[in-house]
């Protein structure tokens, strides 16, 4: 190895290990907390009919919502592993879906609309890759459930006739996504990542009447992130 080259990597591995010095010997907690708010361009795909045969006027829906959420966390760096762990909750309001009519051909014309509110309860694991700068990017992602609560109105097109439904469907979520985290103050990091999002599917209507079914529900968010460090 040449000199300048040799002292390049020494300098770097200089400022790699004062940093790490420096986290490690913080008295800081390991725990934090954070806010949650962003941008979720949610999917619902392959809507299905599964009270009758008739066909489905639409089968997609795609609409963009607010998620806003909170979390907390432990910092596994005063251990030596570059790993965050957190719980977080999500919600995510008024995902639109609207068919009118909702059938291709019906003696009655039907009318929907409707709105889901998920609500998602994750378990996260975050890599940091942590460096000499203020800034670290991180990947991550995370298991957990998916509260999908739909409110569903169907109406006669051209009269007063209407009903309202609401459906709760749980399912199984998951996320993966990458993001960098910048530290502004000694307590305090402000984040923004992406992720992929799988809500699981929900339910329109009910049994009785009318009943539509989506096993791909989805979105890819855009997150803002504030976290303090106890």
């Amino acid at each position: 190895m040449n000199q300048p080259v040799r002292y390049v990597a020494m300098v770097f591995a200089l400022l790699i290990s004062t940093g790490e010095a420096f986290a490690l010997d913080t008295l800081l907690s390991p725990l934090y907390i954070g806010g949650k708010i962003g941008v979720s361009l949610m999917s619902a795909n392959d809507i299905a009919n599964t009270s009758s045969v008739a066909s489905l006027t639409k089968t997609d829906s795609h609409d963009t919502v607010v998620p806003v959420g909170a979390a907390i966390g432990y910092n596994w760096r005063k251990h030596g592993v570059s790993l965050r762990t957190e719980f977080e909750y999500l919600n995510r309001s008024n995902f639109g879906y609207t068919s009118i009519p909702v059938f291709t051909s019906s003696f009655t014309p039907i009318g929907l609309t409707s709105k889901i509110i998920s609500q998602t309860l994750f378990a996260n694991v975050f890599y940091d890759f942590h460096n000499a700068t203020l800034f670290t990017p991180f990947l991550g992602g995370g298991i957990g459930a998916a509260i999908n609560k739909s409110t569903t109105t169907l109406n006669v097109i051209g009269s007063p006739v209407f009903d309202t439904f609401e459906t709760t469907d749980t399912r199984f979520a998951w996320h993966v996504g990458a993001g960098v985290a910048v530290q502004v103050t000694e307590i305090m990091l402000l984040e923004l990542s992406y992720r992929h999002t799988d809500l699981g599917g929900a339910v329109w209507g009910n049994k009785g009447a009318l009943e539509l079914t989506t096993n791909s529900l989805h979105a890819n968010e855009f997150l803002f992130a504030a976290r303090l460090q106890f």
